[in-house]
């Protein structure tokens, strides 16, 4: 667990949180496309099993304030997908996402700092 400030901290998501990743991540979607922005987040069975094997090898984090999940965000430490093989010497982010309820704080911000001192204290 990290506290990213007084009022949020990250924590690694557990299989309980998958649906309100996923929520967290639709919202955001919702909110890319009303700004004409295209978002690879839709909901679908393909999507909600990846986010869950994301969860199962501990890439998945959630950012809790006192009442509630509020967002999300996915670290890896290789990303052949996208990337290839490169060596182990980086974090990817992924899917960082914020409650729109919760926009302004500069929690986004907040959560790429805490990344990139997670990847410092691992060696990337």
């Amino acid at each position: 667990m990290a506290n990213v400030g007084s009022d949020v901290r990250i924590i690694r998501a557990q299989q309980g949180d998958l649906d309100t990743v996923l929520e967290i991540l639709e919202e955001a979607s919702r909110w890319l496309s009303s700004k004409g922005l295209e978002s690879q987040w839709r909901p679908n069975p393909a999507f909600r099993q990846t986010i869950k094997d994301n969860i199962e090898r501990g890439e998945v984090y959630v950012v809790k304030a006192i009442e509630a999940t509020v967002g999300t965000i996915t670290l890896q430490w290789n990303d052949k997908k996208f990337w290839g093989d490169l060596p182990p010497d980086a974090g990817y982010l992924h899917k960082l996402a914020i409650k729109r309820s919760y926009s302004g704080r500069h929690l986004g911000l907040r959560m790429i700092q805490w990344a990139e001192a997670k990847a410092r204290a691992e060696g990337k």
